[in-house]
């Protein structure tokens, strides 16, 4: 078997402690030059054994709608949970999927059960991850992915620290400098993740230039979508984001729809999303950036984010539809639709209430159609660490309590001393829940040794 490099440094699945499946029993069957159709059982562990034994080494593999009779027959990767079954690949792999009278090629439960732990290339076309434990697809090492056209549905989550629980759809955790090349997600629906830390989409910590697009997200805990740590461009884009009411635990069940948390030097681009939240405790598009990251001790601002021509609706927010939270410089926040109801439209806000102000600088909230949106506090707030940013609009009111600021088109309003301890109150609770976030991370990482 192919070494690991020392690059990988132990991605945090090998931490779950995890045995290898061998190898032999239930033969793949070869078809085309260079494609290795699998049948399934509806067995376990055959499935994963005749699975893993196709892929180990790369290639393009074929993994059936129907077993050998052809009856519609799901891979069986056993329940989810601890110790049960997954597949890593050594080479550059494709691995495909099909859909037969309506059925879709079916992975049925397993242990994180797709695992890219090597410096090769993954794509994952076409076939639905049902109940996994923890994500249908992770990636730690890679040089490039692409997953497209799948389905992950109720995914389940493992524990992270006590009382904590995280899963997605797909995610990917590794370090910048083993995450290389494009990363491509598009085309998916991902759907019921059951989770208190739930995801479905979660990227963070990656060297990736990631494109997320036309993805169908649906029942969120957490966030629909979140990004961070990256040094790489993202683009976000055309993606239909509902991630639902959520469980009630203020902490970590927020219901965001799109979360931005300390890009590490990466570009940023949100554009033609739909995000619909009904959340109380939700932003529909946020961003989250430090002078000093919590999680790594060094800058991560958020510099020259693009947010445009996305359609935001909230339902009873006690936040913003589009949020730009700490230190986010040079955002161009334009020509986007927020409707529903909550505390704002548009924020720049401060979450730290001592002396640490990260402050926001040069941003502009351009053309944005807010008129449809029912504000309980302001249609557009600016807190204290806002400075020099533009509000260019046609109608509404707004709470300036920042430095600099030009403001078009907009009523200014002096907020009374009870609604400026309303919108503190709200920014501390918003500040605890990134924390868990935190929290839940460098709990991650510490588990698996990095």
């Amino acid at each position: 078997m192919q070494h690991r490099t020392s690059r990988c440094r132990c991605a945090m699945w090998v931490s779950i402690g995890l045995a290898c499946m061998g190898l032999a029993s239930i033969p793949a069957i070869a078809a085309a030059p260079g494609l290795v159709v699998v049948y399934p059982s509806g067995q376990y562990p055959a499935d994963v054994t005749s699975v893993q034994q196709a892929v180990i080494n790369g290639g393009t593999v074929l993994l059936k709608a129907v077993n050998q009779s052809g009856s519609p027959t799901a891979f069986n990767f056993g329940p989810a949970a601890a110790g049960s079954g997954f597949v890593e690949y050594q080479g550059d792999l494709t691995l495909l999927g099909e859909t037969v009278r309506g059925q879709m090629t079916r992975i049925q439960g397993g242990n994180l059960p797709v695992r890219g732990d090597y410096p090769v290339r993954l794509v994952v076309r076409g076939i639905h991850f049902d109940g996994p434990r923890g994500a249908g697809v992770v990636i730690g090492v890679s040089t490039g992915v692409e997953i497209s056209k799948c389905r992950f549905s109720n995914v389940s989550g493992f524990p992270y620290f006590p009382g904590a629980f995280k899963g997605q759809g797909i995610w990917v955790n590794g370090f910048p400098e083993d995450t290389t090349g494009q990363l491509i997600i598009q085309d998916n629906v991902i759907e019921n993740t059951v989770a208190n830390f739930g995801y479905g989409i979660a990227l963070f910590v990656f060297g990736f230039e990631a494109h997320v697009a036309r993805n169908v997200i649906r029942g969120a805990n957490t966030a629909g979508i979140l990004v961070g740590l990256n040094t790489n461009k993202v683009f976000i884009e055309d993606n239909d984001v509902e991630p639902g009411p959520g469980d009630g635990d203020p902490n970590v069940s927020i219901g965001n729809g799109i979360w931005v948390s300390q890009p590490w030097g990466g570009a940023l681009v949100i554009r033609r999303n739909r995000v619909r939240c009904a959340n109380p405790f939700a932003d529909g598009i946020l961003f989250f950036g430090f002078a000093e990251s919590p999680i790594i001790g060094l800058p991560a601002p958020v510099d020259n984010p693009i947010v445009a021509w996305n359609h935001i609706t909230m339902k009873n927010s006690g936040y913003g539809g589009i949020s730009l939270y700490g230190e986010v410089n040079n955002a161009s926040v334009d020509s986007n639709l927020v409707d529903g109801d909550g505390a704002y439209a548009l924020q720049v806000g401060q979450l730290y209430l001592d002396d640490l102000v990260d402050l926001a600088r040069n941003n502009t909230f351009i053309g944005n159609s807010i008129a449809p949106f029912r504000a309980a506090t302001a249609d557009v707030f600016l807190d204290i660490n806002s400075v020099s940013t533009a509000v260019v609009g046609y109608n509404g009111k707004v709470i300036d309590l920042g430095t600099g600021d030009w403001v078009s088109g907009y009523t200014k309003m002096a907020p009374s001393p009870e609604i400026l301890q309303q919108i503190r109150n709200a920014l501390a609770a918003k500040h605890k829940s990134h924390l868990k976030m935190i929290e839940a991370e460098r709990a991650a990482r510490r588990n698996s040794g990095r």
